[in-house]
């Protein structure tokens, strides 16, 4: 495709059924892969159900997502993504051997970075905006003791009451709670980053 002028939307597939009929459907699906069936002597060494590749080119794209899924809610029952075993899952190229139905991720994060912080001033590092378990991890940039510079808490957050569960803090660098807020104080005597990393766990 070549243009000119700026297009709506660009689809190498797209389809769009209605259904007004007063009878049932048992199972509808969009798109269907038919069972693929391997009687030969051939061994295949990975098999792909769908496999999307990298956009090629030097064009720039602000936004590329391998896959988008908008909120679902028809249905009684209802998910995004629905897994009909209990094989093991992989996120993010973790590989490795797990237990039946168990999930690894090569990092499970909620947000990270580095901020930067002035000596006994309270800086916030992530704002808690739903109810779970929160796992906050935080260190002084550039530090090598964790004894001193490093610290970590774990949060339970319900509705409008949220609580550190468990922590430790180190000797220069605490975490704390305001309101959904979580909260980094640093006592080492000069500016300097923090570097965080939090975890959204349950």
């Amino acid at each position: 495709m070549t243009n000119a002028q700026p297009e709506d939307h660009f689809v190498g597939f797209q389809s769009r059924n209605v259904y007004n009929g007063a009878g049932g459907i048992t199972n509808y699906a969009h798109a269907y892969d038919a069972d693929f069936i391997h009687n030969g002597a051939g061994t295949i060494a990975t098999y792909v159900g769908l496999k999307l590749k990298e956009v090629a080119g030097t064009g720039t794209i602000t936004n590329n997502y391998g896959v988008w899924i908008e909120t679902q809610t028809k249905g009684t029952n209802r998910s995004a993504i629905y897994s009909g075993d209990g094989n093991h899952h992989y996120l993010g190229g973790a590989t490795g051997s797990l237990s039946t139905g168990a999930v690894t991720c090569a990092t499970l994060r909620s947000a990270k970075g580095v901020i930067a912080s002035e000596h006994n001033t309270p800086v916030t590092l992530y704002t808690m905006a739903g109810n779970g378990i929160y796992l906050v991890q935080a260190y002084i940039d550039g530090a090598d003791s964790a004894e001193n510079y490093a610290a970590f808490a774990i949060i339970a957050k319900e509705g409008t009451t949220q609580r550190i569960v468990m922590q430790n803090n180190a000797a220069l660098l605490v975490l704390a709670l305001s309101g959904a807020d979580v909260r980094a104080t640093q006592t080492s005597t000069v500016s300097i980053g923090i570097t965080y990393v939090v975890a959204k766990i349950a």
